[in-house]
């Protein structure tokens, strides 16, 4: 049997049966009624109904360039794929909209900014303060874009400058709408006039945040000149004008500096917007230049149970809230999981058995502590605990010094106290994200600073109807879990679930169970299940389980996808009829 993914199309992958008789189990045939690729969209390529995911926290992820980067709520992550992620606020086209301030300009219509007979700053842009405003650390890249149409006997010069807390006032660009030039300020600026028309400009600068603060997109200013310093006085006569069309704000922190990222709307589309739970987000499956993303590095959608961690200042270990610093010193001076100078520390041994910890007051339970850490010098032993040292895991096999690597360490205990030991004087490490967190395996980045945090669960449901029949049928996915528990297809307790047994699947309709074929599961597998005819069969890897009864009811009210389970997800899809051991050994192989 041979999977392939088709480039481009919404279906995912096709399969194709090399060996068995039969060939129903084709992903685009009547008899799928069910497909969810989950490579880069929560959208059905067969199916009924639209997904319903939820999230009500940010998130942390790293992203197809092994850069962490941070999810809004509600928004989906899809490892291996690219997010763009447009940070404008409410609207991205509607400028008449009162998200949009008005600086001595008003807005004719939706999109038609007009000066006023002033001179005088005239500009339009997003600002905001407080808990409104997205922080930003130094080093920070953003892409500020606009699309903007000159108009007869309109404006014929404009400027993009970044809104200045943590962008500072130097960095900005002037552009002509006649013939497209550019005089960029401290930034890097592209001008490219959009296909098919002859007085319509992709204007954009990529500004890098030169101090922590917050900013809230940026200002589309009218100028007098190409010469025209940071927010001029523009001399106004009260018709000159300028047609604003759409308008974007990427982090690109990570990219080479070329990178434009496509335009993605807000406040244009409604729920569940370009499939990945939020306004204004959209993953793509070709990387920054165009090129496919490999089938194998699209790894599917990230399922997260919930978790909290546990450690203060998980990033900043030269933080008092690491209370014992013995031996060592703690700066906050490594290159971070973000691509981003001083965001990780460096942890240097000044003589022999260097020490740090936080201890952590929790009731007893299985706990998992795990950071990522990156050798900077020396080749001796380093270790982690979180018992405080009454025991020490030696990772030095594990970490390198040319990436992050991630190490964990499990154990049922009460009040952790989590940090490392470096063996030799002189040696020294970068860590970034220490975390400390409940249950038996780390999972994805939770960044903390004066308080714990807590990143709630992933919820990923369908519609049963049209998609499920009770009668008879077959459901598939491709797993990859950090643990073997909870649901694959139905809910957390009927339909298919996950086992660290019976090579990692079971099934079971709220009165029976039919068990996978026996063995360990591997880091991944291919897992399916049939059912009808008072009879339920579960193959993985290839190979068929025992099967049990079946009650003729599965007893959902939706069909969730990783429900209470955590890891990556993908090509979910269900079938009308109850296969035949060849075709689920077929398609589990």
């Amino acid at each position: 049997m041979t999977i392939t993914r088709d480039a481009g199309n919404v279906k995912g992958v096709s399969w194709v049966a090399s060996s068995e008789s039969s060939i129903h189990n084709i992903l685009n045939t009547a008899s799928c009624l069910f497909h969810a690729p989950l490579q880069a969209s929560l959208f059905l390529s067969r199916g009924a109904g639209s997904p319903t995911f939820s999230r009500a926290t940010k998130a942390w992820a790293l992203n197809e360039l092994g850069i962490l980067e941070e999810l809004p709520s509600g928004c989906a992550f899809f490892a291996g794929a690219r997010l763009v992620f447009n940070s404008v606020r409410t609207t991205s086209e509607d400028f008449s909209n009162a998200i949009w301030i008005k600086t001595n300009c008003t807005v004719v219509g939706t999109n038609v900014i007009v000066c006023s007979y002033t001179t005088s700053l005239q500009r339009i842009s997003q600002e905001a303060s407080g808990a409104s405003a997205r922080a930003v650390v130094i080093g920070t890249a953003y892409r500020f874009s606009a699309r903007i149409r000159r108009v007869s006997n309109g404006a014929q010069l404009i400027q993009l400058t970044a809104v200045s807390g943590g962008f500072g006032t130097g960095q900005y660009a002037n552009f002509s709408l006649v013939d497209g030039s550019v005089l960029a300020v401290g930034c890097i600026a592209t001008s490219t006039l959009v296909a098919g028309t002859t007085d319509t400009y992709d204007l954009s600068i990529r500004c890098v945040a030169t101090a922590n603060g917050s900013f809230d997109i940026f200002n589309v200013i009218f100028i007098n000149s190409m010469s025209d310093a940071r927010t001029p006085s523009f001399i106004g006569d009260g018709l000159k004008s300028f047609e604003l069309l759409r308008a974007w704000s990427v982090d690109v922190t990570g990219y080479t500096a070329s990178y434009v990222p496509e335009y993605v709307s807000v406040g244009v589309v409604s729920a569940p917007f370009f499939g990945a739970g939020v306004d204004g987000a959209k993953y793509y499956e070709t990387d920054w230049q165009g090129a496919l993303i490999s089938a194998a590095n699209l790894l599917g959608f990230r399922k997260e149970t919930a978790a909290t961690n546990n450690l203060l200042h998980c990033r900043d270990l030269s933080n008092a809230a690491w209370s014992t610093k013995t031996n060592l010193t703690a700066d906050k001076t490594a290159t971070g999981l973000d691509g981003i100078a001083n965001t990780a520390t460096t942890l240097t041994a000044t003589t022999a058995d260097a020490i740090i910890l936080q201890p952590i007051t929790l009731a007893s339970a299985e706990r998992c502590a795990s950071a990522y850490v990156k050798r900077i010098t020396g080749t001796e032993t380093i270790s982690f605990t979180q018992d405080g040292g009454s025991s020490w895991t030696d990772i030095t096999s594990q970490i390198n010094s040319n990436t992050y690597s991630r190490v964990q360490v499990t154990s049922t205990l009460a009040n952790p106290s989590v940090g490392f030991k470096i063996s030799t004087s002189g040696d020294a490490i970068a860590v970034d994200i220490v975390q400390n967190e409940a249950g038996s395996v780390a999972t994805s980045p939770i960044v903390t600073t004066t308080a714990i945090v807590t990143r709630n669960a992933d919820s990923l449901t369908y519609q049963i109807s049209g998609n499920w029949s009770d009668t008879a049928g077959t459901a598939f996915v491709e797993v990859a879990p950090l643990a073997y528990s909870g649901g694959a297809i139905g809910s957390a307790t009927n339909g298919l679930l996950l086992s660290t047994l019976n090579s990692g699947a079971t099934a079971y309709d709220g009165t029976n169970s039919a068990n996978g074929p026996s063995g360990t599961p591997g880091s991944s597998e291919k897992l399916a299940f049939r059912w009808g005819s008072s009879a339920m069969t579960v193959s993985s890897g290839g190979i068929i389980g025992t099967p049990g009864t079946y009650d003729g009811g599965m007893g959902l009210s939706s069909i969730g996808i990783g429900s209470s389970a955590a890891g990556c997800f993908k090509n979910a899809a269900i079938y009308n009829y109850a296969m035949t051991d060849a075709e689920l050994q077929g398609i589990t192989a």
